[in-house]
């Protein structure tokens, strides 16, 4: 199933990242933490990753899950490397970034091959 997360709908402070913002605003509830969302990924098998940009966007969204989703979780995600990449200039951010989370637990593997 798809469930679309917006971001990035308060003026005041940057959002990287869909589950939080960088700075949450106390007065707008788009801006904490999502806990329905960290719930929702909790309950699948397996939390496919994929999105722009490798380097920011998908770096914060996917930090921030992993952080609040209990270690023994993070063997559910799954990025796929071949449908993302890195912003210009920042290649290696991604690649920390991926490194880091590989360590932790996450998972590689194709778009292609995933679900055979």
């Amino acid at each position: 199933m798809v469930d679309f997360v917006t971001k990035g709908s308060n003026p005041w402070t940057e959002h990287y990242s869909a589950v939080v913002a960088d700075v949450p605003d106390p007065d707008d509830p788009t801006t904490m933490l999502n806990i329905g969302l960290i719930q929702t990924l909790e309950n699948a098998d397996i939390v496919l990753i994929t999105g722009q940009a490798l380097s920011h966007c998908l770096k914060f969204t996917t930090e921030d899950i992993a952080n609040n989703f209990g270690v023994d979780n993070i063997k559910k995600l799954i990025l796929l490397d071949d449908t993302t990449s890195s912003v210009t200039g920042f290649e290696s951010n991604g690649k920390d970034f991926v490194t880091d989370m590989m360590k932790r637990g996450m998972k590689i593997e194709k778009s292609t091959e995933v679900l055979k």
